[in-house]
């Protein structure tokens, strides 16, 4: 409701709540006793959600027409037989019965966000705090390439994980740090715009909520450094000459296999080069396999595929523009990798000849 006691229209910023000391207690900036996360959370009043950046208490007085008893015989000084005002109506009241209650103040409210409309409601309608999810805002604008961000409260985002920036359901950019420091999680450079989405810029203001902590989409294009997520394999034979690779991934039963995440593999010989090199898919260099499953050849030298003593392959599971989307859940599904082989061959090498002197 409003100060008034009215329903709030769709462009309402503040909200007044009623009945909230059942919820968990936690504390304003002023030490008050609040029933719903003060430094800002996620509310859904029918069918809208909004965020608010902060939450106290006030007191606003109201109108009842149920008389407490007097403690003791009408007189001048007693205040219930002074003239004053109905709050709501206005009029003149010889014996108002005016009452003051402490509510909720939700302040700086979003309307409308992450897909939701903003509505009118009316006064009375019921709110839901999803006290369970951590949510917060930027402090500050978050650049595409920017290796941090920093929120308003960070209580319950984890050390390292995922959070979902902006206001919209259907974009907004998923962010993964490696470390938290206080409010500044840290660490995101490489692992921006995940799950298919887009990297930023972001203002300052906008929601932050955070994700289920999971790493399965924690791959990076030339950079091998902490955080990654992979499968890794090698094999070492002597004079060895690699002529494929073969990968064969499943799903479940109920999806086989997600649309939009798929597999990508790099391959390098004889350790080098390092694994943050741009592929090539020469030899000497990192060979690089987007979407492919199956028996893949190597083409290398004049033998055909690529003569080295020692093989390494690493596969990765990379997400697809879309699969973060409401209508999609292959932002949370990955595949299981069957079967991971290199195939060589050790052409016969002579190591000594003796020729016989003809006479």
């Amino acid at each position: 409701m409003t100060a008034s006691g009215e329903g709030i229209d769709a462009e309402a910023d503040e909200m007044l709540i009623e009945d909230f000391s059942a919820w968990p207690e936690d504390r304003d900036g002023a030490g008050l006793a609040v029933g719903w996360p003060a430094t800002g959370g996620l509310v859904r009043v029918d069918d809208e959600l909004v965020y608010y950046e902060s939450a106290g208490t006030t007191s606003v007085q109201f109108y009842s027409d149920v008389f407490p008893k007097l403690k003791g015989p009408p007189s001048p000084n007693n205040k219930s037989e002074r003239q004053a005002r109905n709050p709501c109506t206005g009029a003149t009241e010889t014996r108002p019965n005016i009452h003051s209650r402490t509510v909720l103040r939700l302040q700086n409210v979003k309307r409308g966000v992450l897909g939701s409309k903003a509505a009118a409601h009316g006064a009375g309608t019921r709110a839901l705090v999803f006290d369970g999810m951590p949510v917060s805002s930027l402090k500050s604008n978050f650049a595409p390439q920017a290796d941090a961000f920093t929120v308003g409260n960070a209580a319950g985002f984890p050390a390292e994980g995922y959070a979902w920036i902006g206001n919209d359901s259907r974009g907004g950019e998923v962010v993964s740090w490696t470390e938290r420091s206080g409010a500044s999680l840290n660490g995101c450079k490489f692992f921006r715009g995940r799950y298919g989405t887009s990297a930023g810029p972001h203002e300052s203001g906008d929601i932050v909520r955070c994700l289920p902590f999971r790493y399965w989409d924690r791959e990076a294009r030339s950079f091998d450094g902490e955080g990654l997520a992979f499968i890794q394999g090698g094999y070492a034979a002597a004079d060895a000459i690699w002529d494929s690779v073969e990968l064969q991934v499943k799903g479940t039963e109920e999806y086989p296999l997600p649309g939009r995440v798929r597999p990508r593999v790099l391959v390098r010989f004889d350790g080098l080069p390092n694994w943050d090199a741009e592929p090539s898919n020469q030899e000497g260099g990192i060979y690089e396999f987007r979407n492919r499953t199956g028996v893949i050849p190597l083409k290398g030298g004049k033998s055909g595929g690529i003569a080295a003593d020692q093989i390494e392959m690493r596969v990765f599971w990379e997400f697809m523009p879309g699969a973060f989307q409401p209508s999609s859940s292959d932002w949370k599904r990955t595949f299981s990798i069957n079967l991971l082989r290199a195939t060589y061959r050790t052409p016969l090498i002579m190591r000594r000849l003796d020729e016989i002197e003809r006479r």
